[in-house]
């Protein structure tokens, strides 16, 4: 364990990806192109999370897989900036890393159509739980994204010792 204190942190599993988000200038017209504002950031469910805790100034850690590209890059980089720990994220060589798009309406910025490839944490190896099971052994809270497949939601839950929310 790179430097943890034991019961001292917040181990949160689950998604880290980029959000693009698109708002509509104008009103939607659907099979045309439409004039739009963009804004790329961090996201995913547990990656969010542990950005608040850490805004609480709690430690937190994230157990993740994000792809070997340039969205892994920026995940890695703005989360370190949030303040969660990012030394046990699993980089996976051959998928993308996970991603969110939302495009949304002008009038009260209401969805109007997402999508999501977050298919890299359907390969999220046993081993990598294994080899970070000290990190189960010693968090004071282990927080579940809801978003894993089930082999992995029952993988991890298997592994933990301490609360599970």
């Amino acid at each position: 364990m790179k430097n943890i204190d034991k019961f001292n942190y917040c181990l949160g599993i689950g998604g880290a990806n980029i959000d693009i988000i698109i708002n509509s200038i104008n009103d939607i017209k659907i099979h045309d192109s439409n004039p739009s504002k963009f804004k790329i950031t961090p996201g995913g469910v547990m990656r969010n999370i542990l950005e608040n805790i850490s805004k609480l100034n709690e430690k937190a850690i994230l157990l993740t897989s994000i792809g070997n590209d340039d969205f892994g890059k920026i995940i890695l980089e703005k989360s370190i900036q949030s303040g969660i720990n990012m030394d046990y994220v699993y980089i996976n060589n051959d998928k993308p890393s996970s991603s969110y798009l939302a495009f949304l309406d002008h009038l009260n910025n209401d969805l109007f159509v997402g999508a999501s490839d977050m298919t890299i944490l359907d390969d999220i190896p046993i081993s990598y739980f294994e080899e970070n099971q000290c990190l189960f052994d010693n968090a004071k809270i282990i927080i579940i994204d809801s978003n894993l497949n089930e082999k992995t939601i029952k993988e991890i839950i298997k592994r933990c010792k301490n609360v599970i929310l």
